[in-house]
């Protein structure tokens, strides 16, 4: 029996969709700011969303790789309510 708090396989696959949406809003932000290279990002996640910061950085890890945020810090940072979004992103 799975308890409140445990996890299981396939469990993460929320912070896999974040982290796809969190680079899609962050490439438009640098194309439109005209960067080439991000390097930092810090984005603000409700905690009624029940995210795991741990797997959304796992899942960011990857996600950005083949993209202009590949050498980014991702910063994590919550608030109460359900909505996420990209507070800033920095690069050059």
């Amino acid at each position: 029996m799975v308890g409140e708090g445990t996890t299981k396989p396939g469990d993460n696959v929320h912070e896999v969709g974040l982290a796809a949406e969190i680079l899609a809003i962050v490439q438009h932000a640098a194309q439109k700011a005209g960067m080439t290279t991000v390097t930092r990002i810090k984005v603000v996640v409700g905690e009624q969303l029940m995210v795991i910061p741990e797997a959304l950085q796992f899942a960011f890890s990857f996600i950005k790789e083949n993209s202009c945020a590949r050498k980014a810090a991702l910063e994590i940072g919550s608030t109460s309510g359900r909505e996420m979004y990209v507070d800033y992103v920095e690069g050059e």
